[in-house]
């Protein structure tokens, strides 16, 4: 037997491709139900499977229960959950030295499970306020309507310190310029003392998307899509191979009257699907 042509990385690569089968299958079987809400559907959990799987494999999770227990979490918390402030304390749990793995995997499994159920109680409500963004016409959409809508779904979010969604603007603010083609939005922070100075003196503080005045129209909007999508389906929605449905809702971006109907009908689906399970 000619033992020389043997591959291995050929063998490897199949056992991978053996195990991502049977863990896809896996996950559509046991979060049947929760596909929907996500929204998605059974057909595209193979494609986030092999892309979480190279995650995975690149995080130091490439075997057993680690390989599968993080992928599961990509598809609860979506793509690259990890880099997504919004998930801070899975990632917390996992880097704890003070826990063994295996109790480390299963605590963070229930908190992603927890966090998953907290995000859909309250995506109803979040498609509200993008659902009245939308409704602006592009010609009028102001800056202040854009701070307040982002204002909002954190909160719902649970984000409510001015200065963490501050920080969580500005991420997702840097995510959409850099996804969008545009240049990065240059912003200088205030002081204490320049906050105090707008108060005694009865001005409006200024606010974040003031920035945004020298960002073309079309850009501003498509820019505005991007942070609302991103507060409500987490910091890389574009990238996660479940949401077919909303990429879809996105395509016709030369014209924002489609792409903003597009996204109003896609989002009120998606509040029937998560009011038919809350009431099934």
């Amino acid at each position: 037997m000619p033992l020389n042509t043997l591959n291995l990385s050929a063998m490897e690569r199949i056992e991978r491709e053996q195990a991502n089968r049977r863990l896809t299958c896996y996950l559509c079987e046991t979060l049947a139900a929760v596909i929907p809400r996500i929204p998605s559907k059974p057909d595209c959990i193979q494609g986030l499977v092999n892309q979480a799987g190279v995650d995975a494999t690149a995080a130091g999770y490439d075997q057993g229960k680690a390989y599968s227990s993080h992928i599961t979490l990509s598809v609860l918390l979506g793509l690259h959950w990890e880099r997504d402030p919004t998930y801070a304390q899975v990632a917390l749990i996992l880097e704890d030295p003070g826990m063994e793995q295996d109790v480390r995997l299963d605590m963070a499994v229930n908190t992603a499970i927890k966090l998953r159920r907290q995000l859909e109680s309250v995506q109803c409500s979040m498609h509200e306020v993008t659902l009245d963004i939308l409704s602006i016409p592009s010609e009028k959409l102001g800056h202040d309507a854009i701070w307040s809508a982002f204002q909002r779904l954190a909160a719902l979010r649970g984000v409510l310190k001015a200065a963490e969604v501050l920080q969580l603007f500005m991420l997702y603010e840097a995510d959409a310029c850099e996804f969008l083609g545009l240049a990065p939005i240059k912003r200088k922070a205030l002081t204490a003392y320049e906050y105090r100075i707008y108060q005694e003196m009865g001005l409006p503080v200024p606010l974040p998307t003031d920035e945004l005045h020298g960002v073309a129209r079309t850009s501003l909007v498509l820019l505005t899509h991007h942070l609302l999508l991103a507060a409500s389906f987490g910091r890389f929605y574009h990238l996660n191979p479940l949401l077919k449905t909303l990429h879809r809702a996105l395509d016709p971006v030369t014209n924002l009257p489609a792409r903003s109907h597009a996204l109003a009908t896609f989002l009120r689906q998606h509040q029937n699907v998560l009011m038919e399970a809350d009431h099934g």
